[in-house]
């Protein structure tokens, strides 16, 4: 892989001796050292989903945490205060996170705290969800259209990915969500793993 251009300006990743890549035709994403996916998400508007999750588990508290606690208080196990709220219903990405935020304060409510305690604890939990190492990116529906197009050139052929290209849409919750296909791995040397709509080029 010789260079990446978004909306044809190049970002000189592979310098002058080039990036190695594999193709892979099994997956709709594309891989390359998390670094150069960061600065790439960033050019395209992408925000980390660590920090969307951290953001979307404080706004579901906001909505819900009264409800959560009186639940908890009344002995609810952890799959049914999520379900209550909606969380794990319909088998929802954030199931997971829900009852691990509901099983933590399930066991400080065993340590006897105080329904102040038990409710500093309950919002508190956002900022310790865990980090399975990979990072998704997710830009905003509505700014889809107006997103660059992106250029990879490889062995001096060039291959034009549109937003709708790179752009993944999944449903969750109910609720549509757009998510950057460029992830970041950690591999020997400049890696690339070229899925997606470039091998369809």
């Amino acid at each position: 892989m010789d260079d990446v251009k978004i909306g044809g300006n190049s970002l000189d990743i592979c310098g002058t001796e080039g990036c190695l890549g594999a193709a892979d035709s099994g997956t709709s994403l594309i891989a390359g050292p998390s670094a150069t996916v960061a600065k790439i998400n960033a050019a395209l508007g992408a925000t980390s989903k660590a920090n969307f999750l951290i953001d979307e588990c404080k706004s579901m508290l906001e909505q819900y945490s009264s409800e959560m606690i009186d639940n908890i208080a009344k002995g609810m196990d952890a799959s049914g205060v999520c379900q209550d709220i909606g969380m794990c219903a319909d088998g929802s990405s954030d199931c997971s996170s829900c009852l691990l935020m509901v099983e933590l304060a399930q066991s400080a409510l065993k340590s006897n705290v105080s329904q102040a305690t038990l409710e500093n604890i309950v919002v508190g939990l956002c900022d310790v969800l865990p980090n399975s190492g990979v990072v998704e990116y997710v830009v905003d529906c509505d700014n889809v259209s107006t997103m660059p197009d992106l250029t990879f050139t490889i062995g001096g052929k060039e291959f034009t990915l549109t937003p709708n290209d790179y752009v993944l849409q999944s449903e969750v919750a109910g609720k549509v969500e757009c998510i950057s296909s460029f992830f970041g791995f950690e591999s020997p040397g400049n890696m690339w793993i070229l899925g997606g709509k470039i091998n369809c080029s």
